[in-house]
């Protein structure tokens, strides 16, 4: 009973030893990929800056975060996948056919998910999102001209 009045109190339910280990594994699972996410995102905005090219922040975290986050959400799959068609054992090769299905679904499907991820993040920043031209595979992107260096110039 609460000692401010005589009305008794419904008791807190209790979390199993199971469910919290399940929370902390997925917790730990999800911290690790994000860390890899701003990893990359930082080395990202450091090599631009370095490179001389001014680039807000938030769109290498944007590009790293959302690629990071869609694999951590797949590799649940690749997983569960594994264990049912797994790359081992004497009748393997059999095996390769779905794999190879496997890796054109999985690809197809991070990068949609991606994309559509980094477009919904540029229009909350009032921007587009240009992922390139889809029959060449490949973002158009003009490499940054060269700086000047001290000491440079007519030989």
């Amino acid at each position: 009973m609460n000692q401010d009045s005589d009305t008794p109190q419904p008791a807190q339910p209790r979390i199993s030893r199971g469910a919290r280990s399940t929370f902390a594994f997925w917790a730990a699972y999800a911290c690790a990929w994000l860390a890899l996410g701003l990893w990359l995102g930082i080395n990202v905005i450091i090599g631009h800056r370095n490179g001389g090219s001014a680039i807000a922040a938030w769109e290498p975290l944007t590009w790293e975060l959302s690629s990071v986050v869609v694999i951590g959400i797949l590799a649940v799959f690749v997983y569960h996948f594994e264990r049912r068609f797994p790359l081992s054992g004497a009748d393997w090769p059999q095996r390769l056919p779905v794999h190879a299905v496997a890796a054109l679904a999985f690809s197809t499907a991070h990068v949609v998910a991606m994309v559509g991820l980094r477009k919904i993040i540029y229009v909350a920043h009032g921007q587009t999102y240009d992922f390139g031209d889809p029959r060449l595979g490949f973002a158009a992107c003009a490499a940054p001209a060269p700086r000047a260096r001290v000491g440079d110039g007519p030989a």
